[in-house]
């Protein structure tokens, strides 16, 4: 496969400067057309950046859970130093 094969079905430049040349009328498969080569824009651009967006989530969920077993983990100390202390007062 040569690169005029995978070319060969684009629009030409003459094509492509009469699209988007001035006029007082547009057509609703023009604005169609506009909506979306912005969206894939928009989806190329997300490609790109969603790596790093991935890294800093996944750094402040780990953040998050350390947080959360820190405070389990002080619970726990106190509920079992709160039940040692009970037994400690209770007659037996």
């Amino acid at each position: 496969m040569t690169l005029s094969d995978l070319t060969r079905h684009l629009p030409r430049q003459r094509a492509i400067a009469e699209a988007f040349a001035s006029r007082t009328h547009r057509s609703t498969g023009e604005y169609a057309g506009v909506l979306s080569l912005g969206l894939v824009a928009g989806a190329a651009l997300t490609l790109l950046l969603a790596p790093e967006a991935r890294r800093e989530l996944g750094s402040k969920l780990s953040e998050r859970v350390s947080s959360l077993r820190k405070i389990a983990s002080k619970k726990k100390k106190q509920l079992i130093n709160g039940y040692a202390g009970e037994r400690a007062d209770s007659p037996s």
